[in-house]
């Protein structure tokens, strides 16, 4: 018997604010609406977020236009564009890992539902609070994937990673001498290696040595190491944020000193809050997920109880990568499968009122890294509104055109057929499918089916498109030919959208179109719509507000 596929669903579409109200009313009361108003997104983080260039992280606030961050792939992207909010209501998300992201309950997260049959979907955050155990249990029904590895800008490090790493975990890192603690000689050939064999001289039964060490001393002095003890010990800079090389073999030497494996958990023991937090951020830059869990420790002494120092724990999962270098921890080391590495948003929690900002990137997936892996996306009501009347089967299909010619790159210099050309461009919309609840799997069967239909302006001399809801986005790219030729295409039962933001255009002056007195023109007809979208809609910085109002007294 064949299996029955299940219908697909989409979560209703809420306008957020008066204009878009009356943008969504216009779109199905119309037949063609025209919208027009600058492009924006209520998207935003804290200014103090942190993003993660080639060199290691900035604040959200200090990074800039043009410059470059790492997506969720672990590659560098450039950010395109960036708004400031203002003032905006913040949360704390947080993960099963007790790491948290904070973001406004606007701002858009990839997901795997698994109250959904794991269905991949872009949401906001109001969406996942309202939404955030399975029905009928207090299981947690939403959960990210994790990065790839990021790999930094690699820098030349004057100790071997690896034996820096021992020495912040079993080493003595005093003013007067530097010495190992270590009962494993595999540990002990390294440093003998490393630093030649008449250098490591024997002090105790497992205490060894340094000797002729000054330019251990300088160098451990110039990374802020020297003089150290276990409750302030660190990783430095310099080799956090490096090559994936190096941050491996330091927490190797880490994890070969003071890590354990017990039955499918790799553990790491530390009296040093930094260290722990330092361990827990190379981790997470590779791939995996680390909790830190505190504790105080307790020990007698003669008859008497005493609290120790403040102890931390990281639990580490990291697939794909092996910890120990040390061949007895690498034979109780247990790769536990059925499970990936993942993070479960367990609770969203209200945190404070503060500036914030959004960005842009020009990567495909909208994904940047952020403290925590935060996604974000570019929206369109009128492709989430013209989707659900298809899968109502009011309409046949949604067609979705717009200009090729963008910053002087014509569909011609892309590679691929012409569905490979045109992907890049209409990423955004495909994302806004996404937050309206379809999976990857789902929009390429609708495309299998001819639901969605994707169509070049070029491509569509000749046609008449009967009972299809069309949307043409970025009409400020289009000529008036254009304009005409997409408009004299609408057929019997059938809707047309035009979207465009008239003070971005990549078209030279002379032929571009005014599309605010070309839309008032239009709705003079009874079955024609027109609608613009002002500051209200998008939040920006109150300058850019300023300049928006100055340029409408100069038309």
């Amino acid at each position: 018997m064949s299996k029955v596929r299940k219908p697909i669903t989409i979560q209703p579409l809420k306008p957020k604010t008066r204009n878009q109200a009356q943008y969504l009313d216009l779109i199905k009361k119309k037949k063609l609406v025209i919208c027009i108003g600058p492009a924006g997104s209520g998207k935003a983080q804290p200014l103090n977020s942190i993003v993660y260039t080639i060199n290691g992280p900035i604040t959200i606030d200090n990074i800039q236009i043009g410059e470059q961050i790492y997506d969720d792939m672990g590659n560098l992207t450039t950010i395109t564009n960036k708004f400031y909010q203002g003032q905006k209501d913040i949360y704390k998300v947080f993960f099963n890992d007790d790491t948290f992201v904070e973001c406004c309950l606007d701002h858009l997260w990839e997901v795997i539902d698994s109250g959904s049959d794991n269905r991949i979907k872009i949401v906001d955050t109001r969406y996942i609070l309202n939404n955030l155990y399975r029905s009928n249990s207090n299981s947690n029904r939403f959960h990210i994937k994790v990065t790839k590895p990021v790999n930094f800008n690699h820098i030349n490090v004057d100790i071997d990673p690896y034996i820096l790493g021992c020495l912040i975990g079993d080493g003595h890192l005093s003013k007067h001498m530097v010495t190992l603690s270590t009962a494993d000689d595999e540990i002990l050939n390294e440093f003998k290696k490393y630093f030649g064999k008449d250098n490591i001289r024997p002090g105790s039964k497992y205490g060894y040595r340094i000797v002729k060490n000054l330019w251990v001393n300088k160098t451990l002095q110039k990374y802020g190491l020297y003089n150290t003890r276990s409750y302030n010990k660190f990783i430095p800079n310099e080799y956090k944020y490096n090559s994936i090389d190096v941050r491996l073999d330091i927490l190797r030497g880490l994890f070969d000193t003071d890590g354990t494996m017990c039955n499918y958990k790799i553990e790491y023991a530390t009296s040093s809050e930094k260290l722990a937090n330092d361990v827990q951020e190379i981790v997470e830059s590779l791939g995996g997920v680390c909790k830190i869990v505190s504790r105080t420790p307790q020990y007698i002494h003669k008859g008497i109880k005493y609290n120790g120092r403040l102890s931390y724990r990281c639990y580490v999962k990291l697939e794909n990568f092996q910890l120990f270098r040390l061949t007895r921890k690498q034979k109780q080391l247990k790769q536990y499968k059925k499970y990936f590495t993942k993070r479960v948003i367990k609770d969203i929690r209200y945190s404070r009122t503060v500036d914030a900002v959004c960005i842009k990137i020009d990567n495909n997936s909208n994904l940047y890294l952020t403290n925590h892996f935060v996604p974000t996306h570019n929206t369109s009501l009128c492709s989430r509104h013209g989707i659900a009347e298809v899968l109502k089967e009011n309409f046949d299909k949604i067609i979705i055109t717009r200009p090729m010619v963008q910053a002087g790159e014509e569909t011609g210099f892309l590679p691929g057929n012409i569905q490979e050309k045109l992907n890049p461009y209409l990423v955004p919309i495909f994302d806004e499918f996404k937050i309206s609840g379809l999976s990857c799997e789902d929009i390429r069967k609708l495309i299998y089916e001819n639901k969605i239909e994707i169509c070049p302006i070029a491509y569509a001399r000749g046609r008449n498109w009967h009972n299809s809801f069309i949307v043409l986005d970025e009409a400020s790219n289009c000529t008036y030919e254009q304009l005409i030729l997409i408009m004299t295409r609408l057929g019997r039962n059938s809707k047309l959208i035009i979207n465009g933001d008239p003070l971005q255009s990549d078209l030279p002056k002379n032929k571009r179109v005014d599309l605010k007195k070309f839309g008032e023109f239009l709705a003079e007809i009874e079955d024609v719509g027109f609608v613009e979208l002002n500051n209200e809609d998008i939040i920006r910085e109150e300058i850019v507000s300023e300049i928006l109002e100055k340029l409408e007294e100069w038309k």
